[in-house]
């Protein structure tokens, strides 16, 4: 069992490379709450497990974080990439996968999804009508089928779950720990940064 009290032998994969297009900037380095949004995520993820992986492009400047660094080979080639290249590095026997710009992680929710994960490749929730290949824990077992899926020229996480163990989680259990969703919330465009932001200064705290 992992130290910090989950049911699998876990860790924590950070994804950071995204192209930021529609942001015109990249998002890992956003003020956010008083630290840049990368730390504040990875901080987040450090009271789960103490082995995290952040996946960065090639070239991307970040900050100094607590984490094991690997960059992806190309740039921008997308999630499936990321996991593939998160997977091979972590240390634990599960892995829960998030991307950077997640300000509003719940804990419990990570923690149960996790103790979920023991009988299962792939443990994912969904919230309003959508899967979370973003907010999921996979087996680490699964990075040379990640990235075999890559070289077929594969982008999508869920191409592989018709192949692997999936527990989808229902939105009715999410509730149960996070009643209004708020750990699905991220960050594409300005109008989205700034809503963020507003909803932080509402944080007790």
């Amino acid at each position: 069992m992992d130290p910090k009290g989950t049911g699998v032998n876990a860790s924590a994969v950070l994804l950071a490379g995204g192209r930021s297009r529609r942001m015109g900037q990249p998002k890992a380095l956003l003020p956010f709450a008083g630290q840049p949004l990368i730390v504040r995520v990875a901080e987040r993820l450090l009271k789960v497990t103490n082995d995290l992986t952040v996946v960065a492009s090639p070239d991307q400047e970040l900050p100094k974080l607590r984490a094991r660094l690997v960059h992806d080979a190309h740039e921008y080639q997308g999630p499936v990439a990321g996991l593939a290249r998160g997977l091979a590095a972590s240390r634990g026997t599960h892995a829960f996968v998030t991307s950077c710009d997640s300000p509003f992680l719940n804990l419990d929710l990570v923690r149960w999804l996790l103790d979920e994960a023991a009988s299962w490749d792939v443990v994912i929730p969904s919230w309003e009508g959508r899967l979370n290949p973003l907010h999921a824990v996979y087996a680490t077992s699964l990075a040379n089928p990640y990235q075999a899926l890559l070289d077929a020229g594969g982008r999508r996480p869920v191409d592989l779950f018709d192949k692997v163990r999936v527990r989808t989680v229902t939105e009715e259990e999410v509730r149960r720990i996070d009643p209004q969703g708020r750990s699905f919330i991220n960050m594409n465009s300005p109008a989205e940064y700034q809503a963020a932001l507003d909803m932080a200064a509402d944080e007790p705290g």
